[in-house]
């Protein structure tokens, strides 16, 4: 069978097959109109189809001071690693460029992500252009296939769009969007002071750009090659900064694909 995004992302911290997370596809996954965004035109989303508990609802049984951060690209990679726990669970809104929730996590934004959104990280990122990381020879992958983005812009350098909602739009389908997953993440763990107290808290972080551009451009494409270089040095980014926050000696990872 073909394996979507929804299923994927619903049974990462949940322990169970598709079958008994009541997550089967991305079109019964997350949509929920009853439960809006905060600051977005998007549709509403929400876990009300998901079943049973996850990590995080097994290690406040044991202790009810745990909290977790869920921070994605997508509503999906947010929500359901988390089930149907009410904890801060955040996704970027194409819409906006800013990164958002629905109601039925919270009736306003926390500080933090206002700070967050009021940098204003993707729309300064209008007209940029995405260069190779690496010296050309350095990439087998050849730069010259036409079936890429259906024949538009599908060599190196890429240059988002100068108007900002088209860029704000455009912007998943470049390494750019993890960088700024992984940025809300570490604001996001300082502000509500995760991995500081006795209790075990959790970091749920789902970085979607490798999804946007091996659909646009390719699994094998020099593109994708080049995002998977930038993710590396992001993730590195990352567990340097988690580790001069907080003690590395209390900090377990986990890693997985949501395919």
């Amino acid at each position: 069978g073909v394996t979507e995004t929804a299923p994927g992302h619903s049974v990462t911290m949940a322990g169970r097959f598709p079958r008994s997370t009541g997550i089967l596809r991305n079109s019964a996954g997350v949509g929920d109109p009853q439960s809006p965004l905060l600051s977005s035109r998007d549709p509403g989303a929400s876990p009300f189809r998901f079943r049973g508990g996850t990590l995080i609802d097994w290690i406040r049984s044991r202790d009810p001071r745990a909290r977790a951060l869920s921070v994605s690209r997508k509503d999906r990679g947010a929500i359901l690693p988390m089930g149907r726990a009410k904890q801060s669970v955040f996704w970027y809104a194409t819409s906006t460029g800013e990164f958002t929730t629905s109601r039925y996590y919270a009736d306003t934004l926390p500080d933090w992500i206002k700070r967050v959104n009021a940098r204003q990280a993707p729309q300064r990122l209008a007209g940029s252009t995405w260069k190779l990381l690496r010296d050309a020879r350095d990439y087998a992958e050849p730069d010259s296939e036409p079936l890429e983005h259906n024949g538009k812009d599908f060599t190196f350098p890429h240059r988002l769009s100068s108007d900002v909602d088209s860029a704000v739009a455009d912007l998943p389908s470049t390494p750019w969007m993890d960088e700024l997953t992984v940025a809300a993440a570490l604001e996001g763990l300082q502000a509500l002071d995760l991995g500081r107290g006795p209790q075990t808290d959790v970091l749920a972080v789902s970085l979607s750009a490798t999804d946007y551009i091996g659909h646009r451009y390719g699994p094998d494409s020099r593109e994708q090659h080049d995002n998977i270089l930038r993710l590396d040095r992001t993730l590195g980014i990352f567990i340097d900064s988690l580790y001069k926050l907080r003690d590395s000696s209390t900090i377990v990872f986990a890693l997985a694909a949501d395919h």
